[in-house]
């Protein structure tokens, strides 16, 4: 199975939509990923990921699929916090990095929450276990049985092409889950800027892991002429 994780496009966060930018670059993504060979297409239930999913599912004609548990507004109620400016933010993108690199926060597990929060100033163990539970029934349904923190059973498994819209922050918290990084790493190690898609392999047969072969791809913005711009503000 090919899994691809999308982030919404440019957000009109008012009308929980997306801006004209935000629509090109879910055309964009679409045309790319209806190249791709997608079979199911899921999205968090918010308008801006079910907007930026709308160009795949017209082209191929499939219905959209509805997870929950993927709704940013659970996210940003678990793992947001004050920003010191009056307002609050995702606590990954508030703590700078080098914040997470020391050696007694690098070798810890995901389940050792009480070392986690001394790197966060909170604790990231109900969004770990909302989130962990909609990964493990979704997989269970495409046919991966979650067997340790990193390792799934094919059971069988898929040669499907499966693709999910949602949100930074949901991500952020799945795709650490997923392949079984602690939180701490790979939120200091990584960041989803709008549209990007990231690619995941699983194995059809046998024990299989989450092997990135993408991560954070924007080439359709590329291809279309679109901006190159980190979260709006960082050319690349």
């Amino acid at each position: 199975m090919l899994l691809y994780v999308i982030r919404h496009g440019d957000p009109d966060y008012a009308k929980d939509s997306l801006t004209p930018l935000g629509w090109r670059q879910a055309e964009a993504v679409g045309k790319r990923l209806a190249q791709a060979g997608i079979n199911r297409v899921f999205s968090s239930p918010l308008g801006r990921a079910k907007d930026t999913a709308k160009p795949l599912c017209e082209l191929l004609h499939k219905e959209l699929t509805v997870l929950d548990w993927l709704s940013e507004h659970d996210a940003w109620n678990d793992i947001s916090c004050d920003n010191g400016k009056g307002g609050k933010n995702f606590v990954f993108n508030v703590h700078g990095s080098q914040a997470f690199k020391t050696d007694d926060l690098l070798y810890i597990s995901p389940e050792e929450y009480d070392k986690t929060e001394k790197a966060f100033g909170m604790s990231v163990e109900k969004a770990w276990q909302r989130v962990g539970q909609g990964s493990d029934k979704l997989m269970e349904e495409l046919g991966y049985t979650r067997i340790s923190r990193a390792l799934y059973e094919a059971s069988p498994g898929s040669e499907e092409h499966v693709a999910v819209f949602c949100h930074e922050g949901a991500s952020m918290v799945w795709l650490s889950y997923l392949m079984g990084i602690p939180a701490h790493i790979f939120w200091s190690s990584f960041n989803i800027t709008h549209s990007a898609v990231s690619i995941f392999r699983f194995a059809p047969n046998g024990v299989t892991n989450a092997r990135a072969l993408a991560m954070c791809d924007t080439s359709h913005l590329y291809a279309e002429g679109l901006p190159l711009l980190h979260q709006n503000w960082l050319k690349y």
